[in-house]
């Protein structure tokens, strides 16, 4: 079992907006490790911003699949455009209680992370068994 975050730019997407409606499974697109993701991962919500952290934790429901982006997206060019997905199903929506990017830095064991070191980076990044349980204890 890996261990993933994916990242949700609120300049891009609504994700919050979601995360306060309740919606609880999702289509992620993603671009990388794609042969690598596979149903029973365990998935965490990215929110990227001046209050990063993690807004969402769950669970991968299935692989990777190719889907349009829907009308959602707010860059006009972002819409319709062929990407791929993952479906994931939310467990605990944090979105009230997010566990911030400093909180996961203090605690210890965070500070490697790749979406620590390179958040640019293609989504998803993997987490080691380590980083993911930080993110348990902070949970």
């Amino acid at each position: 079992m890996s261990n993933w975050p994916f990242q949700g730019n609120p300049k891009r997407y609504p994700v919050l907006d979601h995360l306060l409606d309740g919606e609880m499974e999702v289509d992620w697109s993603v671009t990388r490790h794609l042969d690598e993701i596979s149903g029973g991962d365990n998935a965490a919500l990215w929110v990227s911003g001046k209050r990063a952290g993690v807004y969402a934790t769950g669970y991968v429901m299935d692989s990777p699949y190719i889907g349009r982006a829907d009308d959602e997206w707010i860059e006009p060019a972002d819409r319709g455009k062929e990407l791929n997905f993952c479906p994931i199903q939310w467990t605990e929506n944090r979105v009230d209680r997010p566990i911030l990017k400093g909180d996961l830095l203090a605690a210890g064991g965070f500070e490697q992370a790749r979406i620590i070191r390179q958040p640019w980076a293609g989504n998803p990044m993997k987490l080691t068994n380590a980083e993911w349980r930080v993110i348990e204890r902070l949970g």
